[in-house]
């Protein structure tokens, strides 16, 4: 029994691997959203397997390096070859070049995370842009451009859609951008010990109830709207934790 509580995160994490090669897969025949849709499969299964493994009391070292090995391949590797394939690859070798420091971005940043957990270091955040975060942005901008592309204006946010080819010229800039939030000191809210079934005040389920609503709407163009909302939280956080240190040195400066 317990055996088998042990191999259940780990057919989790193998099912993300699965999503990270057939997204790489259909990146290669020119399938985009399909590419773009599996890297949000593998997000799925990457968020299950660490839910169950905490929730069977099942996480073993063996588990960690295998997870770190499957977001490697399905959101460092995947989504640059993606990219790649959908935008990069205008800019010859360039493009090449961006879509490699990507995926080292996205091997340090792993290698971190491992790092951490082997010295016990706390969880309340991650330290650097999460790798399925910087994915998650990359795999979203192609569901939206797709969109835009195919004229589908039933479910799509006008003023995103219509910004995607001014959007797309830049997504190179976007990637180096990523590459380095991934590597960077900067914190981000982790969720991994938020408590679904603790009571919450009236103005959360207001507010999930309309996002709810949007999300059924508007999935696409929401999905993207998120990780540009995680995103930009990292970077008010230090704007915020600036803003305090400069008013307690003034602070000091008066005494």
């Amino acid at each position: 029994m317990k055996k088998g509580l042990y191999i259940l995160p780990s057919l989790f994490t193998l099912g993300n691997i699965a999503g990270g090669v057939y997204s790489i897969i259909n990146s290669i025949n020119g399938r985009f959203p399909d590419a773009a849709a599996a890297i949000f499969v593998s997000l799925v299964f990457d968020i299950l397997d660490g839910r169950i493994a905490r929730m069977t009391k099942s996480v073993s070292k063996f588990g960690v390096e295998l997870d770190s090995l499957a977001d490697l391949t399905s959101f460092g590797i995947a989504p640059a070859i993606l990219m790649y394939q959908f935008v990069l690859n205008h800019y010859n070798n360039l493009g090449g070049v961006i879509a490699f420091c990507y995926i080292i971005a996205a091997a340090i940043r792993l290698a971190r995370f491992n790092v951490k957990v082997d010295e016990g270091a706390p969880s309340e955040y991650f330290l650097g842009l999460p790798v399925p975060g910087a994915a998650g942005i990359l795999a979203a901008f192609v569901l939206s451009y797709n969109m835009f592309a195919q004229d589908i204006k039933a479910r799509a946010i006008p003023v995103i859609v219509n910004t995607m080819p001014i959007m797309s010229n830049f997504i190179w800039a976007g990637m180096l951008i990523l590459s380095y939030l991934m590597v960077s000191n900067i914190h981000y809210t982790s969720f991994k010990k938020m408590k679904l079934g603790k009571a919450k005040p009236l103005r959360y389920l207001i507010f999930l109830t309309v996002f709810g609503m949007l999300l059924w709407l508007y999935p696409e163009n929401m999905i993207l709207i998120v990780f540009v909302m995680y995103i930009l939280s990292g970077l008010f956080d230090v704007f915020a934790r600036l803003s305090r240190w400069s008013k307690l040195r003034r602070m000091g400066d008066k005494k």
